[in-house]
């Protein structure tokens, strides 16, 4: 034991500087991994966590879907009286029209004005959070969604030119003048300055939202009182939280029987939210676990060659009477104190970089940002660095005990070099070829597997990430892909019959294809689900087919990706489909994807209109989906199906998660950056390293007649034979790994998981490796060619 504390004390002033370096490095990618992985659980809650703690609703009623039935339809105290409603709260809904500074027409489509007499709503209902600014407090004062802002471009201190109204001055626009008064209503006829004081967050306002309905903003308490004209929206908190709303939904068609109820519930709005924190969250988890594979990689080659170097000294201190007990002993101490370092360093690390997360919309949803500090995540991450770093460091330096000369043997030339030494190389470039392939023994050992390895991993990484965002891009170029199988949608859930506009617009002859139908929510196993049903007019227009086929007949069913797994279903089974109290067994025929106007991405079933009508018998023809022979005709056949006041308008946009992927498209580059400058520090470090410890076999070539040009181009065919090894290697296997990478992400996503190979970036990708090496062997070329033998020899 005397001994091990002599050596280590020796060692520990020779080379405290390499083991604290080590063990920073390790500390440091560890940091990073541990706060990626932490910053995902913090995206991925960040919601939730702000539903529960702004008491946001459970279920938002209208109350009220026709003329006769306008703030009628529901009395309020029989609601608030409901077994499941905990609290409930009149909130008024006016309809908007104007513009905003640019010029951007402001009205149904674009935002929804909540706000109560009571100054409840926003802030012990449905609580906004304050993001810039302050909350509204005049009557021409507007708090606006972050959603909102991002959508019409406007700031704190923007003025909006608006008009809010209600149904009254809708009747009244509609008896003075018909349609062009309503028309002129809507386009902000009569309109009046608002401020926008702030920007907030609150459910009902982040992104994506779905559904047909646009996001809020938040007019003041005294507008409310001052302006009663207003429809009337009851928002409601339930017992029993989400898993009451079916039983509530039950209650209102009670309430309502043989009517339209519309309803949104906090399921409808969050799941859509969650999944694009999903899609956040599996980002960084990505970054967390490559990260941490790519320094266990290169880290676990640095102490492999740290404990290779240290066993050079083992035959000496054998000699000496040291057993392979104590060899072994020291470096398992010399372990512990570089994972100790690297412990200690991932925590401060993860610490320090937790204010990042969470990231994306998750950002204006967290109600705590700053410094956190998960310990389950920290405790749990420091413990596997210091687990790892122990277990590897300790682990080769007994390796090496028990080796003893074995390890140490003369190492053989290699074949390959050989080979191609026949092949009439030049002296330079057999020279280079044999650097670069054969690491060399004792002191002299360069580290060319570790190089190999790190360069052929950022190679194979930069193909994956442009293999990956080629089939990404392809996605987003296309979409048909995405469910947009027609050029136009108008209507949904709060759109009145458009049958008679439809049969119009079919005879058009711009028109090829026309369908109506009808949107709504149906169980599918248990789930809740988006579903839209088709009629068509004139030829044919069906959801995109991923596999399967559309269905025909009023019992079979096509579903979405996500709803197909959720229900444990395949293509030819049956499901249970039910609305309200009333269920049928349908069989799936297909599997498919639907536009976030109708359900979104990965969700969702289609059904024959026939089929919704054994659901719901009273179902009308609320939805048209129109494909054009002339897109430029596209705002001319919507404004003519478009005509009712109350109908929406969807053209084809990409879906919120796709949206959401371009928030974090750029993490696969920044991971193939990391790793592609990680590679290239790697070959740095090896031809620096090739030089300084060959610094005898340079001065030998020298001695024997090579020149300073033949040395520096000895050097760049090194590095150059790493690269085409790289590439060779590495091309490959990035291609498989991306589109292999691009068929789970796909799947996940509900779309086509057919891959595309950018094939112009991957050949490009290929000499551009093999120029980036060249520079990098730059410098070590010319350190190389200032070899001076006489003082090179002398040294050895």
């Amino acid at each position: 034991m005397t001994a091990v504390l002599f050596r280590l004390r020796a060692e520990a002033r020779a080379r405290w500087r390499a083991w604290v370096g080590v063990g920073l490095l390790a500390g440091l990618a560890g940091g990073v991994s541990i706060a990626a992985l932490a910053g995902a659980r913090r995206t991925e809650t960040a919601y939730p966590r702000f539903l529960a703690g702004t008491g946001a609703f459970d279920v938002a009623v209208v109350n009220g879907t026709t003329a006769a039935n306008y703030n009628r339809q529901f009395d309020f105290n029989q609601i608030a009286a409901l077994p499941d409603v905990g609290d409930a709260l009149r909130v008024r809904y006016y309809f908007p029209g104007g513009s905003t500074p640019s010029g951007r027409m402001v009205d149904a489509n674009a935002i929804m004005p909540f706000t109560s007499v009571s100054g409840e709503f926003g802030t012990t209902m449905n609580g906004a959070r304050v993001l810039h600014g302050r909350p509204p407090r005049g009557q021409r004062e507007l708090a606006i969604t972050a959603l909102a802002a991002e959508r019409l471009h406007v700031h704190v201190g923007d003025t909006l030119r608006l008009r809010l109204f209600g149904p009254e001055a809708i009747g009244a626009a509609a008896a003075r003048g018909g349609d062009e008064a309503v028309t002129a209503l809507f386009t902000g006829a009569g309109s009046q300055p608002y401020t926008v004081v702030g920007v907030v967050a609150m459910q009902g306002g982040f992104a994506p939202y779905t559904g047909g309905i646009p996001p809020l903003v938040l007019p003041s308490a005294d507008f409310a009182r001052s302006h009663p004209d207003a429809d009337e929206v009851i928002c409601v908190r339930l017992r029993r939280g989400r898993a009451g709303i079916a039983a509530f939904e039950r209650e209102l068609d009670r309430l309502s029987p043989g009517s339209q109820v519309v309803s949104v519930d906090k399921s409808a709005l969050a799941s859509a939210v969650e999944r694009s924190l999903d899609v956040q969250a599996t980002a960084l988890r990505i970054l967390g676990v490559v990260v941490a594979a790519v320094a266990l990689l290169l880290l676990g080659q640095a102490l492999a060659r740290q404990a290779a170097l240290e066993s050079l000294d083992h035959d000496v201190l054998s000699a000496l009477g040291s057993v392979r007990a104590e060899l072994g002993l020291f470096g398992l101490v010399r372990a512990s104190v570089v994972a100790l370092v690297a412990g200690l360093a991932a925590v401060v690390t993860a610490i320090a970089l937790s204010p990042l997360t969470p990231v994306g919309v998750a950002r204006q949803a967290e109600l705590h940002p700053g410094f956190e500090v998960n310990l389950a995540y920290v405790g749990a991450g420091a413990l596997a660095v210091v687990g790892v770093m122990l277990f590897v460091g300790a682990g080769l330096a007994w390796w090496e005990a028990a080796s003893g000369r074995r390890g140490r043997a003369g190492e053989k030339p290699s074949r390959v070099v050989a080979a191609l030494g026949g092949w009439g190389l030049s002296a330079p470039a057999t020279s280079g070829l044999r650097m670069a392939i054969e690491p060399g023994r004792g002191r002299t050992a360069v580290p060319v597997q570790s190089t190999i390895v790190g360069t052929v991993l950022g190679v194979a990484t930069v193909a994956a990430a442009l293999t990956f965002s080629a089939s990404l891009g392809h996605l987003f170029d296309r979409p048909d892909l995405y469910g947009w199988n027609w050029d136009v949608q108008v209507g949904d859930q709060f759109t009145s019959d458009l049958s008679g506009p439809a049969r119009s617009v079919a005879r058009d002859p711009s028109v090829s294809a026309i369908a109506y139908g009808t949107v709504g929510g149906v169980q599918i196993g248990g789930t809740r689900v988006d579903a839209l049903a088709v009629e068509p007019i004139r030829g044919v227009i069906e959801p995109v087919v991923v596999a399967g086929r559309a269905p025909r007949r009023a019992d079979e069913v096509l579903l979405g990706t996500r709803t197909l797994h959720a229900a444990g279903a395949h293509i030819g089974s049956t499901v249970v489909v039910g609305l309200v109290e009333r269920t049928v067994r349908m069989r799936v025929v297909g599997r498919g994807v639907f536009t976030e106007a109708t359900a979104r991405l990965g969700e969702g079933a289609a059904l024959t209109f026939a089929g919704m009508r054994r659901l719901a018998p009273d179902s009308i023809h609320n939805v048209v989906l129109v494909r054009l022979r002339d897109r430029d005709r596209t705002d001319a056949i919507a404004r003519e199906l478009g005509s009712s006041s109350t109908s929406n308008v969807y053209k084809p946009v990409k879906p919120n998660d796709l949206a959401d992927l371009q928030r974090v498209g750029g993490i696969p580059f920044v991971v193939a950056s990391l790793l592609a400058l990680l590679a290239a520090a790697t070959l740095a470090h090896t031809l620096v390293t090739s030089v300084r410890r060959r610094r005898r076999d340079l001065a030998i070539l020298k001695t024997l007649g090579f020149v300073r040009t033949q040395l520096s181009r000895a050097v760049a065919w090194q590095a150059s034979a790493l690269a085409v090894v790289a590439v060779v290697v590495g091309l490959p296997l990035g291609i498989a790994a991306g589109r292999w990478v691009w068929a789970v992400f796909a799947g996940r996503l509900g779309v086509s998981t057919r891959p595309v190979t950018p094939v112009l970036a991957v050949t490009l990708l290929v000499p551009a490796t093999i120029v980036l090496a060249n520079l990098v062997a730059a410098v070590p070329a010319r350190l190389a060619a200032r070899t001076q033998p006489a003082a090179a020899l002398r040294t050895e």
